[in-house]
């Protein structure tokens, strides 16, 4: 962690650590450059019930500062600093073969949800290639509810 950006460095995706410190939780959110060091780039602190207080950190304010209560705008400024620092333009390679002699690059992605039959919800979310083609990366499966 540095304490000054080099201002051609390229985010390419962002990572959340959870922190106890004393009785309360801080969430440390780092953005990942393409070359894989991480850099702090806001921070989450817990007001109590779940509630967090996110703020960017110093080195990032000329993207803007960011204090709000709500992890989706947190999310969204996350990704705009990568959209900004030129991450989006740095697409993932697969190996190339013969029918695709300069690989497989992954351009875009998708999002969707779904219901098993026991109530249980799933979210699955794919990587889309410049071909098109859908390539699951993650699922996200709800557990089953816990009661006492």
């Amino acid at each position: 962690m540095r304490p000054e950006l080099s201002p051609d460095t390229v985010y390419a995706s962002f990572e959340e650590v959870k922190v106890a410190v004393g009785s309360k939780k801080v969430l440390k959110y780092y953005l990942i450059d393409n070359t894989g060091s991480r850099h702090l780039a806001a921070t989450g602190e817990d007001l109590g019930d779940a509630h967090y207080q996110y703020r960017s950190t110093k080195p990032f304010s000329k993207y803007g500062r960011l204090e709000c209560h709500n992890r989706h705008e947190l999310h969204i400024w996350l990704e705009m600093v990568i959209s900004e620092s030129g991450g989006q333009d740095q697409a993932a390679h697969l190996g190339a073969n013969e029918q695709n002699p300069e690989g497989i690059y992954f351009v875009s992605y998708r999002y969707e949800r779904a219901h098993y039959p026991d109530g249980r919800r799933c979210n699955r979310w794919y990587l889309m290639d410049q071909l098109g083609d859908s390539h699951l990366a993650v699922i996200g499966i709800e557990r089953d509810t816990k009661d006492g």
